[in-house]
């Protein structure tokens, strides 16, 4: 039976906040070509503080087919396609507990069509004596100060009609160095032939082929985190990690 394979890669950015939420790295699902429903199921959990309200903001990527449905179910709720903000109400804020994981799921249900896309989760930490204040509609996230700081985790969801990769060793394949300030190499790279460099909304900022032992030169691109994907013969995905540029 053919397989889809569904990597998901997820990295996770503070910003000035002595909590944290510390997710998972290299997950990864595998799912039948008729599979209705993909879910990634990740836990999150707060680190450095006793307690915190956050609220959530989904971004997708400009790579995601336009025809796939995504949604996510916190520990409050599973909420519609066409939710993209924690919902008004105090009800719906995710409290977070220090040491105490809580699973979330994001749902892709790609209809039959193959493809790949990059998601990102912003996490907000309101100040507890606002944490009641919530957007009135699905509009981007603006909290006019009660937003002690944020965090995001990223990850790619792709679909495909079957990767070849049981022939291939995934944890030999490495990005060095990591990070870097200009040239980076592939580890354990025979079967890589094209390289695509993504920024964390999913956009495209550099292509490249790739052979044996060859470095590539990424000294023109801003600093941050980026997502660099390798693919084999026919650009079929092998293999996605997160490479920092300094």
């Amino acid at each position: 039976m053919k397989k889809n394979l569904l990597y998901a890669f997820l990295f996770l950015a503070s910003i000035g906040v002595s909590a944290q939420l510390n997710v998972p790295m290299d997950l990864g699902i595998v799912a039948d070509a008729s599979t209705e429903d993909v879910s990634l199921h990740y836990d999150l959990e707060l680190e450095g503080q006793d307690s915190a309200w956050i609220h959530w903001e989904i971004l997708i990527g400009d790579d995601m087919p336009k025809s796939w449905e995504t949604f996510l179910c916190d520990d409050v709720l599973c909420y519609s396609s066409a939710i993209r903000n924690s919902p008004k109400g105090a009800s719906r804020i995710n409290r977070f507990y220090e040491n105490t994981p809580v699973e979330w799921i994001f749902h892709t249900q790609p209809s039959g069509e193959v493809g790949e896309g990059t998601v990102t989760i912003n996490t907000y930490y309101l100040d507890p004596s606002t944490a009641n204040h919530t957007p009135d509609d699905n509009s981007d996230v603006e909290y006019d100060g009660d937003t002690l700081s944020m965090s995001s985790h990223t990850f790619v969801v792709k679909v495909d009609n079957g990767v070849a990769v049981e022939d291939i060793d995934l944890s030999t394949i490495k990005i060095f160095p990591n990070p870097t300030s200009d040239m980076f190499q592939v580890k354990a790279d025979e079967y890589v032939k094209a390289i695509g460099v993504y920024n964390v909304v999913g956009k495209l900022v550099e292509e490249m082929s790739h052979s044996m032992g060859e470095s590539h030169n990424i000294e023109h691109l801003n600093k941050g985190m980026y997502l660099v994907r390798l693919m084999s013969e026919g650009g079929k995905v092998i293999k996605t990690m997160k490479l920092s540029k300094r």
